[in-house]
C-alpha cells in the first residue's frame, strides 16, 4: 500500500509540472469572487419571476392586468339593477328617482 501511495503522489506532483497553464486555488478563489460580484448568482425561480415581470410591465400590464373584456353589457341585468321598478323597491333608488326628477332629467331610469 504504501508504494501505491508514494507513486500517486508522484503522478500527481508530474502532472502539475506537465500542465503549466493550472493555476493556484488563491487565484481561482479570487476569480470566482469577481466573476460573482459582477454576474451575481440568481435562483432559477427568481430569474424566472423577473423575466415574467418584465414581460408583463413590457406588454402594459401593471399588477392588476388590464384585459380589456371587463364590461360585457346585458340589457336584463342593466334593466333589473338600475330599471325604474327596482329603483322604486327601495328607499335610496326613490330618493335617486326624486334626485334625478327635480334636476331635470330627461330619463330617470334605465
Amino acid at each position: 500500500m504504501l508504494g501505491s501511495f508514494s507513486s500517486n503522489s508522484f503522478v500527481s506532483s508530474s502532472v502539475l509540472h506537465l500542465h503549466p497553464t493550472t493555476r493556484p486555488v488563491s487565484i481561482l478563489l479570487a476569480v470566482n469572487n469577481f466573476q460573482n460580484q459582477i454576474y451575481p448568482r440568481v435562483s432559477p425561480i427568481l430569474s424566472l419571476l423577473q423575466q415574467q415581470q418584465q414581460k408583463r410591465f413590457i406588454r402594459g400590464g401593471g399588477r392588476g392586468g388590464n384585459r380589456g373584456n371587463t364590461y360585457q353589457p346585458s340589457t336584463l341585468k342593466r334593466k333589473r339593477r338600475l330599471g325604474f321598478l327596482a329603483r322604486m323597491k327601495s328607499l335610496t333608488g326613490r330618493k335617486i328617482i326624486k334626485r334625478r326628477s327635480l334636476k331635470g332629467r330627461w330619463y330617470l331610469s334605465h
